[in-house]
């Protein structure tokens, strides 16, 4: 499988169209950052509207026929502010990213159940039909405590 990159929440509607018809003319499959600080600028206010809409770039996805590694994060890189972590989870006491702690934890799993839940509502997993093959949970994995400070 050749997937094509593609930050939903950095294209226009007709530029997301054109990206999933494209990916579909050069068989190429579809790796989709979701930006958990784009959803969830502030705490417990989630945007899935506008450029933000998953289920409709989810739904062009399968209609193309193309699959799709959804990579939920929470960090994703791509070149982007803070590597998709929302800036009000930082500035909370006693968080230290991707660590085991009492902050992070469940700020994590809120938000990844929040994306399954949704992705499962409109029936995009594989399992169900749908587009999405492979969930990607982290740009990078964490072995040991000399990487944790390194990074």
């Amino acid at each position: 499988m050749l997937f094509a990159c593609v930050c939903v929440p950095a294209c226009r509607r007709r530029l997301c169209s054109l990206l999933v018809f494209t990916a579909f003319v050069r068989s190429f499959d579809l790796q989709v950052y979701i930006f958990w600080n784009f959803h969830e600028e502030v705490e417990g206010q989630f945007n899935f509207a506008g450029r933000g809409n998953l289920t409709l770039f989810m739904q062009k996805a399968a209609k193309a026929g193309l699959f799709v590694n959804l990579r939920i994060g929470p960090y994703v890189c791509a070149e982007w502010t803070y590597g998709g972590l929302p800036a009000w989870l930082g500035l909370k006491d006693g968080v230290a990213f991707r660590q085991t702690n009492a902050v992070w934890q469940p700020a994590m799993q809120k938000w990844f159940e929040l994306i399954v839940d949704r992705m499962a509502a409109g029936k995009f997993f594989a399992s169900q039909g749908g587009p999405i093959v492979l969930v990607q949970v982290s740009q990078y994995v964490i072995e040991s405590a000399s990487q944790r400070e390194s990074v």
